[in-house]
């Protein structure tokens, strides 16, 4: 007679016998296996999700190969190991609760979602659905189904992002459209108010003062125009390269002597279309914040290269096309961004300098110059360890 193969999820011994290594083979089943067990075998091993068979103590007896895809790790690695020794110190108590809610059986186990660690150091975004067989003879214990749904999360947040700074834009476009008519009405008065007394009248100089004030606004309801793009710029066929060359030395005595200016220029960039004097605009601003952060100096790096963007980089950034692109990169050894900074710098009026010392909108007007170019932008940064703005404007030539 022939002898029933047992389901690699199974218990080959009893109970009181049973070790991480009866639970160890992920191998093809025993060609007398059941045609049955071979056909679902060969599901959930070839499945993308990972499918994972835990103890009451949340300890793995089963692993499917789906954990090299999600986690980086052989199946036979985990198996034996307490699964929540890889979930994100501030998402294991939800999962712990939840856990034990399981193990009670009291109701369905909801969705839940969580970050576990992968082998190469970063976070992956898992949702799991879960039941409790522990009482089932065949299974013994609690199956897991999870699904990483680290770039689903990403998309989903780069569209916000895109969202909310088109909102931000909108509502910025149309106040400073409503506050550069008003200014315009107080200059020219200033302007009548000042030819109608004498140079020395009382009144003259605060009259001068509005005027200067008028003129700062003037500037700052600009900035929010081009964040929105509605500020028009005069686009014509440039090359980074030469421009980035023209105003070397301005860059060089922005960030001072502290701060050393290296240029990498790869001879064979390609043109964009772009305006001139705002790509400079753009590059000065960036230097002027890598000073910033490198108060006690530092280095600074300026770099150009052809870059292809592929459909999958694209995906990354709603609104933005696969194709040629030159890149122009600024990097600094500087103090760097947090997550949460480093998710607002495009924002206008955010700013962490002190108040006084900075409008918030220097960021915001570099976001909306590239976008009105076709391009966009990508910043990398931690903590300590200075950052990488990455400018990508669609190449023409």
């Amino acid at each position: 007679m022939t002898k029933k193969a047992v389901p690699v999820w199974s218990p080959v011994n009893s109970a009181a016998q049973r070790t991480p290594r009866d639970f160890e083979r992920v191998d093809a089943p025993a060609p007398d296996a059941p045609e049955g067990e071979r056909w679902y075998r060969s599901l959930i091993e070839n499945a993308s999700d990972l499918v994972l068979v835990l103890d009451a103590y949340g300890v793995a007896r089963y692993v499917s190969p789906g954990s090299r895809a999600m986690l980086g790790r052989e199946p036979a690695a985990l198996v034996g190991t307490r699964m929540f020794d890889l979930v994100h110190p501030e998402d294991i108590r939800i999962v712990e609760l939840e856990f034990a809610r399981l193990l009670d059986m009291r109701g369905p186990w909801t969705p839940l979602e969580f970050r576990c660690r992968h082998t190469d150091g970063g976070w992956r975004t898992i949702i799991a659905n879960a039941r409790n067989l522990l009482l089932d003879p065949t299974v013994q214990g609690l199956v897991v189904n999870a699904r990483d749904i680290t770039e689903q999360r990403s998309l989903e947040r780069q569209l916000q992002h895109a969202q909310k700074m088109e909102a931000v834009g909108r509502l910025a476009g149309g106040v400073a459209h409503d506050f550069s008519n008003l200014l315009s009405v107080i200059r020219a008065n200033v302007q009548v108010a000042l030819r109608s007394i004498a140079r020395y009248a009382p009144g003259y100089s605060e009259l001068e003062g509005i005027g200067l004030a008028t003129d700062r606004a003037t500037v700052l309801t600009r900035q929010l125009l081009t964040f929105s793009r509605q500020q028009p710029l005069t686009l014509t066929d440039v090359r980074c390269n030469e421009v980035i060359e023209g105003i070397q030395h301005l860059l060089e005595r922005l960030v001072g002597d502290d701060v050393v200016l290296a240029l990498s220029l790869d001879a064979s960039t390609g043109v964009v279309h772009a305006d001139r004097g705002q790509l400079e605009h753009v590059l000065m601003n960036l230097a002027v914040n890598a000073r910033d952060a490198m108060p006690n100096g530092g280095r600074l790096d300026v770099a150009t290269f052809d870059a292809e963007v592929k459909r999958e980089m694209a995906r990354l950034h709603p609104g933005i096309l696969p194709g040629d692109f030159v890149c122009i990169t600024v990097s600094d050894t500087g103090s760097g961004m947090t997550r949460e900074v480093k998710a607002r710098i495009f924002e206008p009026f955010f700013s962490t300098k002190e108040r006084g010392k900075g409008t918030g909108l220097g960021l915001s007007t570099v976001y909306g110059i590239v976008r009105q170019c076709g391009g966009f932008l990508m910043v990398d940064s931690e903590p300590g360890s200075g950052t990488t703005v990455r400018l990508y404007l669609p190449r023409i030539d």
